[in-house]
């Protein structure tokens, strides 16, 4: 029998350095795919597949590249005067 990896919200909440309840919130809203282990009626009990977590943590990353310089900004033309209708 194999088992899957799986973390449990304080367990994700600690890789990613945030707080339990941010996890929570990620799996009620949808944006974490996770299931409850817990009994109908009683107070849920998470957990997060190491799939779901690697596929929300792709689905965050940082992809292109990172410009190194700030746009310059646009000059106004020489004869232009503010206007402050």
């Amino acid at each position: 029998m194999t088992t899957a990896l799986t973390f449990t919200p304080p367990q994700v909440a600690k890789r990613w350095r945030c707080s339990p309840d941010r996890v929570r919130d990620l799996i009620r809203t949808g944006n974490l795919e996770a299931f409850n282990m817990a009994e109908p009626g009683e107070r849920p009990q998470y957990r997060v597949s190491a799939e779901a977590v690697a596929r929300f943590e792709r689905s965050r990353s940082v992809t292109g590249k990172i410009p190194t310089t700030k746009p310059t900004r646009r000059r106004r033309p020489a004869g232009a005067v503010k206007s402050f209708v």
